[in-house]
């Protein structure tokens, strides 16, 4: 359940709500439904919106059936939800409703990604992705349901490189020696990644391309049963993130040997960036960012964008992002709009050098 209304009469029954939901009703959409939006004009008592976990944020409503709610489908677990709610308790005190964060996981984001391409562009639905439905998915995917070019691009949240990460008993220090170790092993060493498609995957095989070297690709559901498996010495390379390989790096519990940027990395001091390791092109940098619908208005757009640019500035945010090893952004539109052409040619010739297809 994520809206239930409560009117001065009972206009709005239990199930002419929830035929509401099943159809996506929104508060601010309540005229598009006759019965309700008369409920509404005789007077909203409240709007409640229920989060994930049931809790429940009581907000007054204004203007009746303007009341807006504000739902983000997020494209992943995990990390990309956790830099959303940071952002969104900053929005939802300045905007003064309440904001519901919903994951739509599955199929490499494109599940979330068709929900929120099909929402109407009033701001109510707005899109937080990672690289792959914005970016890398047109190119990856034969047939997709919806069109990335046409999502409206607002900012980029932040963003975090990739590492080359190695199992700690890997008899390799560097990334020299870890491509003299996989040609003298070929067909044997194993990479993990969450899936093909993934970027870690895409990385791999640009590694392999720009090597000539080959190995073994085993996918997994998640970056952390990669690593649980790298501990238990079944993976033997994972170019995993930053924030993944983080606690584990620290822990000396595995290697890492480059930063898949042009710069190192302050979370992890000492690990040289990949051009010092022979490798400058092999770059793999994962971001998350933010998009409407398609048709979205120029001036919706920029004020959308302008909020989130503002709480990516305070201090309080910035940290917490960093505590996630992700360096916070908040490009302007035009800005967002340049970097997401550039990450789409970039990987897209990638998926076309390499061969990767994912049905």
């Amino acid at each position: 359940e994520i809206l239930t209304c409560d009117w001065s009469s009972d206009v709005c029954s239990s199930d002419l709500a929830g035929e509401g939901l099943r159809h996506g009703v929104r508060a601010g959409q309540l005229a598009r439904w006759p019965a309700l939006a008369e409920g509404a004009d005789r007077g909203v008592d409240h709007l409640r919106v229920r989060g994930a976990h049931g809790r429940v944020a009581d907000a007054e409503a204004v203007d009746h059936a303007r009341a807006e709610v504000l739902e983000e489908h997020v494209a992943a677990r995990g990390e990309l939800a956790e830099l959303a709610r940071i952002v969104a308790d900053k929005l939802q005190a300045k905007w003064g409703q309440p904001i519901v964060i919903e994951q739509k996981t599955g199929a490499g984001g494109n599940i979330g990604a068709d929900l929120a391409f099909q929402a109407p562009p009033d701001g109510h639905t707005l899109f937080v992705s990672a690289p792959g439905p914005l970016a890398i998915n047109q190119a990856l995917y034969k047939q997709l349901t919806y069109k990335p070019e046409e999502f409206v691009p607002i900012t980029v949240l932040g963003a975090v490189p990739n590492v080359v990460i190695v199992k700690k008993d890997l008899s390799v220090r560097s990334v020299k020696e870890l491509v003299e170790y996989i040609k003298k092993n070929p067909g044997k060493v194993v990479f993990g990644s969450q899936g093909n498609g993934a970027t870690p995957h895409l990385t791999a095989n640009m590694f392999m391309a720009m090597t000539g070297t080959q190995m073994v690709h085993v996918p997994y559901r998640g970056e952390t049963l990669v690593l649980n498996d790298m501990l238990g010495g079944h993976v033997d390379l994972f170019f995993g993130n930053v924030s993944a390989a983080l606690a584990l790096w620290r822990d000396g519990k595995v290697k890492v040997l480059a930063v898949l940027d042009r710069k190192p990395s302050e979370a992890m001091p000492g690990v040289p960036p990949i051009a010092e390791q022979g490798l400058p092109d092999l770059l793999s940098v994962g971001w998350f960012a933010v998009a409407g619908p398609p048709k979205m208005a120029s001036a919706l757009r920029d004020q959308i964008a302008a909020d989130f640019i503002e709480a990516l500035k305070l201090p309080d945010v910035q940290a917490k992002y960093r505590a996630l090893s992700v360096e916070p952004i908040g490009g302007t539109p035009a800005e967002t709009a340049a970097y997401f052409r550039d990450e789409t040619r970039r990987w897209g010739e990638v998926i076309r050098k390499t061969g990767v297809v994912v049905d």
